[in-house]
C-alpha cells in the first residue's frame, strides 16, 4: 500500500537556540544598605539583650511608651511611660480643608469654657496664623468647628512650606528642630495615609532663616530618615549641605511588638525593624559644640531607644533627649508635625491632625505629654 500524504511522519521543529541568561550585576545600593546595616545592628542587639529582662513578666507595651538607651553600649535603659491620652481623633481632612479656605474661612478660637486661653485671640483665621497657649493648662479650642486639644505652652503653624513667614519673623531662634519630611515610597502612596513629598522640595527649606546656632551650648536639628539608600545619599550629598548643617551622630528607633520584639527580622532586606534619627548641627560646629552634661546625657553614635509604633508613620516624642543637646534651654520646633507638645512650637500642614478631641471628652488626659 502507497503511503498517503498524511501518513508521513512530521518533520521535528526546529528549536532556536536558546540566549544565554544575562548575568545580573548586583546593585551596589543594597551593599551599601547593608554595610550600614552591620554598623548598626550590634547596638540593637546589645539594647534588646538589656531589654529582655526588664519585659519579662510584664504587661503587653503600649503606644507612646518609650525605651531609652543612655548610652551606645546600651550600658542602662530609662523607661518613659505611656503617658494617659484623651480619646483623640484625626479630624478632617485638613490639606484639602486649606485648597479651600479662601471659600470656607476656617477660623480658630478658644472655648469659652476652657477658662485658661491667656495669650489666645476671640478669633482668627486658622491657616497661616502662629497661635499659642501661653498658660500652664491644656486648652480646650476650635478650629474650623472641630474640638481640639491645645497643650500647656505649646504654639502652632498650621500652613504649607510657601508660609512660613510667621517662623521667621524676629529671625533665627530655635535652639532644637526636628524634621519629619512625609518622604516619597511605595506602602505610603499604596495606604495614601498621609500626602507625601519628593526630597528636592526640601532644598529650600530656611532651616539657616529659624535655627540659632550661635547661642551658648549650639544649636542641634534632628532628621528622621528612611533606610533606603538613595534616600540617604539625597541627605547626605544633597539635602544637609544645602541647609548648612552636619551630621554627627545618627539615633534609631527600634520599632516593638507589644510583646516586645522586633516587628520584622534584624536581617530582612526589604523591611528593617528600626528607623534612623540623624543628629546634626551648623556646619561649623561639632560634637564639642555643646558643654558636657553628664552621664544621662550622652549623644553618642548608635544611640537606641524603643517603642510600639503608633499609626502611619507616627514618630515617638524625643524631646527630653533632644533638649539635653542644647545648653541653657531655647525655643524646640517640630516641622511637618502632626500632634502638638508642651513648650514646642509646630508646623506643618496637617499639625492639628491628633488633636481632634473625641466626643467622650479629655478626662484624664495628660497635660504633660
Amino acid at each position: 500500500m502507497t503511503p498517503t500524504r498524511h501518513d508521513e511522519p512530521h518533520p521535528a521543529p526546529i528549536k532556536s537556540p536558546t540566549p544565554a541568561k544575562r548575568r545580573r550585576e548586583p546593585d551596589p545600593r543594597w551593599a551599601e544598605a547593608n554595610a550600614r546595616h552591620t554598623l548598626v545592628a550590634p547596638a540593637i542587639e546589645r539594647f534588646l539583650a538589656a531589654l529582655a529582662p526588664l519585659l519579662e513578666g510584664a504587661p503587653p507595651l503600649k503606644p507612646h511608651q518609650l525605651w531609652i538607651g543612655l548610652d551606645a553600649q546600651a550600658s542602662g535603659l530609662l523607661c518613659q511611660p505611656a503617658p494617659l491620652l484623651a480619646p483623640l481623633g484625626t479630624g478632617p481632612d485638613w490639606v484639602a480643608m486649606a485648597g479651600l479656605r479662601r471659600v470656607l474661612r476656617p477660623k480658630f478660637s478658644c472655648a469659652a469654657s476652657s477658662g485658661a486661653g491667656q495669650g489666645l485671640p476671640a478669633e482668627r483665621d486658622l491657616f497661616g496664623t502662629l497661635l499659642a497657649n501661653a498658660s500652664d493648662a491644656v486648652v480646650v479650642a476650635q478650629a474650623a468647628e472641630h474640638t481640639v486639644l491645645l497643650p500647656a505652652r505649646a504654639s502652632f503653624l498650621l500652613s504649607d512650606v510657601k508660609e512660613l513667614g510667621p517662623l521667621l519673623q524676629g529671625g533665627p531662634r530655635f535652639r532644637c528642630i526636628v524634621v519629619d519630611p512625609p518622604w516619597e515610597n511605595r506602602s505610603v502612596k499604596r495606604g495614601r495615609h498621609y500626602h507625601t513629598l519628593p526630597g528636592w522640595n526640601l532644598l529650600g527649606l530656611p532651616l539657616q532663616g529659624l535655627l540659632r546656632p550661635e547661642a551658648e551650648g549650639g544649636a542641634v536639628v534632628a532628621l528622621w530618615v528612611t533606610n533606603r539608600e538613595r534616600l540617604r545619599r539625597f541627605v547626605e550629598t544633597e539635602l544637609l549641605p544645602a541647609w548648612g548643617l552636619r551630621h554627627v551622630a545618627t539615633w534609631h528607633w527600634l520599632k516593638l511588638t507589644p510583646g516586645g520584639c522586633p516587628i520584622s527580622a534584624m536581617g530582612s532586606n526589604h523591611r528593617r525593624p528600626y528607623e534612623p534619627l540623624l543628629i546634626c548641627r551648623a556646619a561649623g560646629q561639632g560634637m564639642s559644640a555643646a558643654p558636657p552634661l553628664g552621664e544621662g546625657t550622652k549623644h553618642l553614635d548608635g544611640r537606641v531607644f524603643a517603642s510600639v509604633p503608633g499609626q502611619h508613620s507616627r514618630k515617638p516624642h524625643l524631646g527630653h533627649q533632644l533638649r539635653e543637646l542644647v545648653a541653657g534651654g531655647g525655643e524646640c520646633l517640630e516641622m511637618f508635625a502632626r500632634e502638638l507638645f508642651p513648650g514646642w512650637v509646630s508646623w506643618g500642614n496637617e499639625v492639628l491632625k491628633y488633636q481632634v478631641l473625641d466626643r467622650r471628652g479629655a478626662d484624664g488626659w495628660d497635660a504633660g505629654r
